[in-house]
């Protein structure tokens, strides 16, 4: 969606989507990312 609004040429759209992306990140994100421990010090595993 965000391709298509910066080939749409309406700097309107983009900011929409910009800002869209940006609330919905800061509003349903959760801090199982952040909390995420690895035990294993091997990448490979």
């Amino acid at each position: 969606m965000l391709m298509l609004a910066i080939m749409s040429f309406n700097g309107g759209v983009f900011v929409a989507v910009i800002l869209g992306l940006s609330i919905r990140y800061l509003l349903f994100r959760t801090g199982e990312e952040d909390a995420m421990v690895v035990d294993n010090p091997c990448a490979c595993a």
